[in-house]
């Protein structure tokens, strides 16, 4: 079969669109050759960024002529890449509360960073990964999304960046902030996504025969799947997802090792983000702590936070515009169900998980997990004030046997009294087991019930336990717990709606020995 021959013009018209950074099988597909010519003339053709050929073996090929000839762009990958500040100077955005800028239009951040943005800009220039605490509304998830978009147009060939949020709604939103900026750089750095695959929750886009660059945003649930590493990871509002210790441990593995950034921006919230801000305040891990507190925006004085205490209690004020880290993670107390100092005071006392004993009395409470819930198992002895917590267990995706298995063997151990959530898949387990458990439908009136019987012991000091998980939860507990991890809080809520008639039978061993009986 003869070798088919090709225009040159047509070569050569070929090998720019390719250096233009167009897709090569969307080129091959109009010429109607395989892709792997259409590169092949990329690679013998294409002239070095010293005018020369890149196979010196070909300069006096007809057809290099024609292609030196043609307009061919430098190479993006050889493009000289802005500095930070450079790069800040023209990455447009819009606020996020009045979807524009002050005077109306895109703003940027040339001569605008706000002192709180200043400072952090400067730590993303130090420092690869940065745990960012601050008040409300200082402008830091804007200003990480231009280091998103920083990185992927100029990290280096094929650079993934990951979008993390609280809901998957909002992690799409961070998305949508780092495109609308991409595609509103000046011509030489602009990008268009016109690369087939392009989602709401993925962009791809090409500076190179073999160079294509994604940004993904991923949901957050408990069991979050990241498939591949990357170079850059954005982590929005950490502390106000259901599972930030999960999410957290799922990400920080993906990012590489060597060159790779992570940014955490996030307020603060009584949960997983106390103990990941203590290590890095300690200099234990990676993250570089850096907290902003209320000050760090223009206008905001102390008349402006006089104004401000007029609308919101001394508690939501105190989570909106913090004055101290400590401040900052206690989140917003006018929120939460159950008291600060209860919840702390119940460490006072505690025995310590304990093996059964012979002669006491036991209550176990056991929330039974939902698709990414955990099954968790709460067991509380009655016998004297306080309650002493003395058995617990946390677990994700158990199935069905095996937290049957769990319950039947805490129940034989522990013996006294067991009730179990039987709301939709607690139902079947429910009713496999060999030991006996008290039912209970989560209802709005029984769940109630419930947490104020938990709510009551706690504040009458009457329930001891220093577990992080469960006190982590009930600091963060509010009545809409849609997006909230509380499996620990209903498992330790069923224990004392139990053990409520239970727990006046001390008191009433007392009143007969006073009257004589």
């Amino acid at each position: 079969m003869p070798k088919r021959e090709y225009d040159p013009a047509v070569i050569a018209q070929a090998v720019a669109d390719m250096a233009k950074g167009k897709s090569c099988t969307r080129i091959a597909r109009k010429l109607g050759v395989h892709g792997n010519v259409v590169r092949s003339w990329f690679k013998k053709y294409y002239p070095g960024t010293d005018g020369e050929a890149r196979n010196p073996s070909y300069t006096s090929h007809p057809k290099v002529q024609t292609i030196e000839k043609a307009p061919v762009e430098v190479p993006r990958e050889v493009e000289r890449a802005p500095t930070w500040r450079e790069w800040l100077d023209v990455w447009q955005f819009v606020n996020r509360e009045t979807k524009r800028g002050d005077d109306g239009k895109p703003a940027t951040f040339k001569d605008n960073l706000w002192p709180g943005q200043m400072r952090l800009a400067e730590l993303m220039e130090q420092h690869q990964w940065i745990l960012a605490l601050k008040g409300g509304k200082l402008g830091f998830t804007e200003l990480a999304c231009a280091w998103d978009g920083y990185i992927a147009r100029f990290g280096g060939a094929n650079a993934r960046v990951h979008l993390f949020s609280r809901t998957g709604g909002a992690s799409k939103e961070l998305l949508d902030l780092v495109r609308y900026g991409l595609e509103r750089l000046p011509e030489p750095w602009r990008v268009s996504f016109t690369e087939p695959g392009n989602t709401m929750s993925r962009l791809k886009f090409r500076l190179g025969p073999d160079d294509m660059r994604v940004i993904v945003s991923y949901s957050t649930s408990a069991h979050v799947s990241i498939e591949t590493s990357c170079l850059h990871a954005h982590v929005d509002e950490l502390a106000h997802m259901k599972y930030p210790q999960r999410v957290w441990e799922a990400v920080c593995t993906t990012v590489v090792p060597k060159d790779g950034t992570c940014h955490i921006v996030t307020r603060g919230q009584p949960n997983y983000l106390m103990e990941l801000w203590e290590i890095a305040a300690d200099g234990k891990g990676r993250l570089v702590p850096y907290f902003a507190d209320w000050k760090q925006r223009p206008g905001r004085d102390s008349e402006w936070k006089t104004l401000e205490a007029l609308t919101q209690t001394a508690a939501g004020l105190g989570h909106y515009a913090p004055e101290t880290p400590e401040e900052a993670l206690l989140g917003d107390p006018a929120e939460s169900v159950f008291h600060r100092e209860d919840v702390l005071a119940m460490a006072d006392g505690w025995k310590g998980l304990q093996e059964p004993q012979d002669g006491r009395d036991y209550i176990s409470g056991w929330d039974i997990g939902r698709k990414h819930d955990a099954t968790v198992g709460i067991t509380i002895e009655i016998q004297e004030l306080p309650m002493q917590v003395v058995a617990f267990s946390h677990n994700f995706g158990l199935p069905y046997p095996v937290a049957i298995e769990k319950i039947d063997a805490r129940s034989n151990a522990y013996w006294g009294s067991a009730v179990i959530d039987s709301t939709g898949q607690g139902d079947p387990i429910h009713e496999m087991l060999q030991t006996w458990a008290e039912p209970f439908i989560f209802s709005m009136k029984n769940k109630k019930q419930a947490i104020d019987a938990l709510k009551l012991a706690l504040e009458k000091r009457e329930i001891k336990a220093d577990i992080p998980q469960l006190t982590r939860e009930l600091l963060a507990y509010k009545w809409d717990d849609k997006h909230l991890a509380c499996d620990c809080v209903m498992a330790m809520a069923l224990a004392c709606w139990k053990a409520q008639p239970m727990r006046v039978l001390p008191a009433l061993d007392s009143i007969r020995v006073l009257v004589g009986l």
